[in-house]
């Protein structure tokens, strides 16, 4: 559909709170309604005052009452409370709506293969917002995922124009021409034979690689999250004798791809079993401090990963998201693992249409499913949390190419902290929701959020001592940010007294997160209470301001006095718990209370064998599904 387009103005786009949501609006932009001063029946007749803005603002009329109003770095509340003095009946913020993106491939939504039955189309790319994300965009041919399975079907119309391609490889010629280790690694490595060869004869890695990325709007078959991000295939599938093999040296090809230029942003591992490797987990963690993140399907058995662990999923590793699977109604699938403290998030994991090899059947991939009995050659239907992941691995590959230098820890944040709040999954994941990319990319590009954090330290006797609050931004921009800092108040007297008082202008750098000033406290032999100051922030370019304030404890180290803090600070507890004291500030107002904090207990997680492929269809055929201590056997579809 098409939805309706904001007024058109050169501004910048940021996130805000708006009627109980978060939304987009135009930066510092406004629009107000004056009241209406001689009622009229006719509603074109609107008698009204015209408003008079302050210094630096501007306004224009739009007629019947209404006016533009720039207001540059200016809230919200701001603007609504210089509204009411001026008699505007109401102040809201410009807002920012989207056209919806939807592609031409025929199998995207309900399709018809011999004009007589219907089948599903993709239901997931638009259940997690897909349609709103690709107006942002559809993905860069510069960003690689690395998907370690079964290979890939390197002459499937969907998928071979997004074929990673090394091109300092000559093709077929048995030479390692680009001197990486690797002979004749054209598309990627085949790590359980130690070749060049990724061509797929299972399927699996095809349906996944289809998921993450089949080209987009080329009239052919299905679409990827990404329209155009290139697939590295990673081959660990043995194909005879039963089993995944060669992980290890999968993950080191890659990880050696990256630090030879490639711009690896992903791994997809939509296996797993219940063997814990320290190798294994090493290399992992080795692909986060390069870049990578990991996105790892939770298994199939049902289970709860933090009872019984499966890898890499259950690894505890900033760079490793884990994914259940969700079905059409955003209820956990009923085979998938899950975990309140292990498996982060849910994303589609039932009846996923992607991409097969031609050469396999869908019917024989996954019997189960009776569309498979219809769906063209090259496509199938599958369920799986191995279905569920490559949607979330899609979906980091799309975060990068809107905002390449974003950290793990940034897409991270992204993806967690904008999932669809789901009552199904509140005590099945971690987050308690489900994917949604358009939500993760307007976390990504929103206007960064800074707080500030509390500081303290002793006087001392004699004179001054420095204290270093950090200012903090939950993500870099790439023309930095600024905000101004004051410190008043409180029971600690400025002037030199007890402390300077200071006020100026900090600067977070471009793509950094953080900057420091510092507070000078006067030291002194006086036997006095502890004291504080606050000090607050103001005025931020280029950010908004989440948490504003924050206080600065001055320890007294003279000797005691009848009064400490809770009594110099009223709702000593609450106060510091909601605004940022320093955790020595607290621990020193609890010592002085006589209150003690227990410890937060950690469980360690066992660690059993083994792995699979992470595909439901191989768990509903007739092969077992791993238990604990005993070794998968050959998935089968």
């Amino acid at each position: 559909y098409l939805a309706v387009s904001p007024m058109a103005f050169s501004s910048g786009i940021e996130q805000i709170g708006f009627g109980g949501k978060i939304v987009e609006a135009l930066n510092d932009q406004y629009i107000l309604r004056m009241q209406q001063t001689s009622p009229s029946t006719n509603s074109f007749n609107y008698k009204h005052a015209v408003p008079v803005v302050p210094k630096n603002w501007s306004s224009a009329p739009m007629g019947y009452g209404f006016y533009k109003i720039s207001a540059p770095e200016t809230s919200l509340a701001q603007v609504q409370a210089w509204g009411t003095k001026a008699g505007a009946k109401y102040v809201e913020p410009r807002l920012v709506s989207h056209f919806s993106r939807v592609p031409n491939d025929p199998m995207y939504g309900n399709y018809s293969p011999d004009q007589t039955t219907n089948l599903p189309g993709l239901y997931g790319m638009k259940q997690i917002g897909m349609e709103t994300a690709w107006n942002t965009s559809t993905g860069s041919s510069s960003v690689v995922v690395a998907v370690i399975d079964s290979g890939i079907d390197t002459t499937h119309p969907d998928l071979q124009s997004n074929l990673w391609v090394n091109r300092g490889e000559i093709p077929g010629n048995g030479r390692d021409d680009d001197g990486n280790g690797y002979v004749d690694d054209v598309n990627g490595w085949n790590a359980a034979f130690g070749n060049g060869n990724v061509q797929d004869v299972n399927g699996h890695g095809t349906h996944v690689s289809g998921t993450i990325a089949a080209a987009g709007n080329n009239a052919i078959g299905v679409v990827g999250v990404n329209w155009q991000a290139k697939i590295m295939a990673v081959d660990v599938d043995a194909i005879t004798g039963g089993g995944i093999i060669g992980i290890d040296e999968g993950l080191a090809y890659v990880i050696k791809q990256k630090q030879l230029g490639t711009n690896v942003v992903a791994i997809n591992a939509s296996y797993g079993g219940p063997g814990f490797s320290q190798a294994a987990k090493d290399l992992y963690a080795l692909a986060g401090r390069v870049g990578i993140t990991v996105v790892a399907a939770a298994g199939n058995d049902g289970t709860n990963n933090t009872l019984s662990p499966g890898y890499p999923a259950s690894y505890d590793l900033p760079n490793i998201i884990s994914v259940a699977a969700t079905d059409q109604t955003d209820a956990l699938a009923s085979f998938s693992n899950f975990g309140r403290t292990s498996v982060d998030l849910g994303a589609p994991g039932v009846g996923i249409l992607s991409t097969l090899p031609r050469s396999v059947l869908a019917s024989d991939f996954n019997p189960t499913d009776t569309n498979n009995d219809s769906v063209p050659l090259g496509y199938g239907y599958s369920d799986g949390t191995s279905m569920a992941a490559p949607h979330v691995t899609g979906a980091v590959a799309l975060l990068k190419a809107i905002k390449p230098r974003a950290t793990v820890a940034e897409i991270r944040d992204a993806i967690l902290g904008s999932v669809q709040k789901r009552g199904a999954l509140t005590t099945f994941v971690a987050t308690g929701g489900r994917l949604s990319v358009a939500g993760a990319v307007s976390r990504l590009i929103a206007s960064p959020t800074l707080s500030i954090a509390g500081a303290s330290v002793s006087e001392g006797n004699i004179g001054t001592r420095a204290m270093t609050f950090s200012i903090t931004a939950n993500h870099g921009t790439s023309s930095g940010i600024t905000v101004r800092y004051a410190t008043s108040g409180g029971t600690a007297t400025a002037r030199g007294v007890d402390y300077r008082a200071v006020s100026g202008v900090a600067r977070i750098l471009p793509w950094q997160t953080s900057t420091t000033f510092r507070v000078l406290v006067t030291g002194d032999r006086k036997v006095e209470p502890d004291e504080y100051f606050t000090v607050t922030l103001s005025n931020a370019i280029g950010g908004t301001i989440e948490k504003g304030t924050a206080f600065g404890g001055i320890f007294n180290d003279d000797g005691t006095t009848p009064s400490s803090f809770p009594s110099t600070i009223p709702s000593f507890f609450s106060l510091s718990s909601a605004s940022g004291l320093s955790s020595a500030f607290v621990a020193k107002a609890v010592e002085v209370s006589s209150k003690s904090v227990a410890p937060i207990s950690t469980t360690q997680l066992k660690s059993p064998q083994s792995a699979s492929f992470f595909n439901a269809a191989a768990f509903a055929s007739d092969q077992p599904t791993v238990v604990s201590g005993k070794p998968a056997k050959k998935f089968a579809f």
